[in-house]
């Protein structure tokens, strides 16, 4: 395969092909467009993996707490909310660097409620 598209259509596709790539030496490459204010932090490609932190809730609840947890901005609107299901006293999630900053910094603020307790017994 790899063969047959080198040989046969290769020199027909790279007269009219566009590649952005700022990783590699591809030939007659462009570099990835750069986006003004993304806070990407560096991470500029597409297929980048914005997720590869673990953001962590730690919450006193009996493991299958559901919880529904929401990011508010700096005005206490909110931002995104989802849900999820404690285990050993926490909740985890892998969730972009970028807006993991933002939490840091407190621009964003993480708001945790209890939506329902597993039944004892």
């Amino acid at each position: 395969d790899q063969y047959f598209l080198r040989q046969r259509i290769w020199p027909t596709v790279r007269q009219s092909v566009l590649s952005h790539d700022s990783q590699f030496s591809f030939p007659g490459n462009q570099a990835f467009p750069i986006v003004p204010n993304a806070a990407l932090g560096g991470i500029n490609y597409v297929g980048a993996n914005l997720s590869e932190i673990k953001l962590r809730i730690i919450l006193d609840a009996p493991a299958g707490t559901l919880i529904e947890w929401s990011l508010l901005d700096q005005y206490g609107a909110v931002f995104c909310t989802y849900e999820g299901l404690i285990h050993d006293g926490c909740y985890s999630v892998h969730f972009p660097h970028f807006l993991l900053r933002k939490i840091d910094s407190g621009e964003l603020k993480v708001q945790v409620a209890v939506k329902s307790v597993p039944r004892q017994g």
